[in-house]
């Protein structure tokens, strides 16, 4: 779904809706094994050492679970050479010790936000202990280390899906094992064939008649990402890495 310029400011406003709501969620008490973060002050060290490395942080979103007790944010770093896809840095904290602190790095279509993921987070192996933040400090170094590679996959799948047409009995083929994977639900499936008819700057080419005609497999990619929006936020990441690998194995590319 193409962004107008108004539903982008509606979207920053739901943004900073949620990143209110997520920083007055109060912090779970300590223990003797367990340190909480706070969501605020994990943003606060996680933007500061990102920019140390140099990058520029265009945009946030932030997403929450389970009662604001899981929080995703995602930070959108400026690609110039890559016009019309951003890099993303990406980072989930949750207060009811569900998930650890985790990160990983991909992509995201500016013209419709859609994520793009290769790695599933999870650099971070430790769980909420006292005095993590030297931890956390080495974890975001290493995911930035770690995105430039990401990033370069994803803008390989890119072009090369760009050039790789599918016909739509493969699209129902591949759907349907992404459904039978676990990879997509029901709902998603839904929304998926709802964008490939309907949407502005993804769905595919039509006969008349409205009948479906092959078109690229770029297309078909951002209209499963589409639809995996309405993943929960703990689980977004791991629905995007998994969409993303599936159909480059499905289109025989493979990536280190």
């Amino acid at each position: 779904m193409s962004l107008t310029a108004e539903q982008l400011h509606q979207k920053q406003l739901r943004n900073q809706q949620i990143k209110q709501r997520l920083w007055e969620v109060p912090l779970p008490s300590a223990t003797r094994t367990y340190g909480p973060v706070g969501n605020a002050d994990l943003h606060d060290v996680v933007t500061e050492r990102v920019r140390q490395h140099g990058l520029t942080i265009v945009n946030e979103e932030f997403s929450s679970a389970l009662k604001d007790q899981i929080m995703l944010c995602k930070l959108h770093i400026s690609s110039p050479e890559t016009p019309g896809i951003n890099r993303v840095f990406a980072f989930m904290n949750s207060y009811n010790k569900m998930r650890k602190v985790s990160f990983a790095s991909g992509a995201v279509v500016l013209v419709c936000w859609n994520g793009m993921f290769w790695s599933d987070e999870g650099t971070f192996a430790r769980r909420h202990y006292r005095n993590v933040w030297d931890d956390i400090h080495s974890a975001v170094d290493t995911q930035v280390n770690k995105m430039h590679r990401d990033f370069t996959n994803l803008m390989e799948f890119k072009h090369m899906s760009e050039q790789q047409n599918i016909t739509p009995k493969s699209v129902a083929s591949l759907a349907g094992r992404m459904y039978f994977d676990g990879i997509l639900s029901p709902r998603m499936l839904s929304d998926l064939k709802r964008e490939m008819y309907n949407s502005e700057e993804w769905g595919f080419k039509k006969t008349d008649d409205g009948v479906l005609l092959p078109d690229s497999l770029w297309k078909f990619y951002n209209n499963c990402t589409e639809a995996a929006k309405r993943a929960p936020a703990h689980e977004t990441v791991g629905v995007h890495s998994k969409i993303t690998k599936f159909l480059a194995e499905a289109a025989g590319f493979s990536m280190n």
